[in-house]
């Protein structure tokens, strides 16, 4: 009796949205554009265009690079949707300019040369695997990298000179699936390269 009425639930819930297939449809391929694209970004700084969207932010309108690094100072791992004239390409954020700082709560150290190359990074977050960029902290007592990395909720892969590392919250999420869909590392990491490029999934840096 419960079966049958579990199917008579799903058949009216496919039918109510069978009837607005084109709608849904015709939303699902606006995504993949937006009016605002190479229009004046809101800052008014330069006459800056509107070239960058986060689909990893809610409702978050298109803004030129600058206002982006600005907003995503303390959420590095949004990838960037970045329109090029023709369509969105997705790019991690560091491909705006911008670096991972460590020690300050996102802002830059003082003490850091102006000089100073950042070393590249890989960091693996539960929407993907970023290569990014990161500046560590030059204060005294600020520690070593190992220090700095936990003290940012970053895991490293190795305790000398890591230029990899696993957010705290990836950790937790895999925990959480390994538990309770005995998921193997192998296959979680798979799973995250294909968030970064499930097209060419072959070429994701992984380390």
């Amino acid at each position: 009796m419960i079966r049958v009425l579990n199917v008579k639930k799903s058949s009216i819930l496919l039918e109510q949205f069978g009837a607005h297939f084109e709608e849904i449809e015709n939303a699902i391929l606006a995504t993949e554009y937006d009016p605002t694209a190479g229009t004046p970004c809101g800052c008014g700084i330069d006459n800056l265009m509107r070239t960058c969207r986060c689909l990893d932010c809610f409702q978050s309108p298109m803004t030129c690079d600058q206002c982006f690094i600005r907003s995503h100072q303390n959420m590095p791992f949004h990838w960037v949707q970045k329109w090029n004239g023709s369509f969105f390409e997705r790019c991690d954020i560091s491909a705006l300019g911008h670096t991972i700082a460590l020690g300050h709560h996102g802002e830059p150290c003082h003490n850091v040369p102006n000089t100073t190359r950042p070393p590249e990074f890989l960091i693996a977050h539960t929407n993907g695997i970023h290569k990014t960029k990161v500046v560590f902290c030059a204060c005294v007592g600020s520690g070593r990298r190992l220090q700095q990395l936990l003290d940012a909720q970053l895991f490293p892969a190795t305790t000398e000179q890591p230029t990899t590392a696993f957010t705290f919250n990836l950790l937790r999420e895999f925990h959480i699936h390994s538990l309770e869909s005995k998921a193997s590392a192998y296959g979680y990491m798979g799973g995250l390269r294909r968030l970064t490029d499930n097209t060419f999934t072959a070429d994701v840096p992984v380390s």
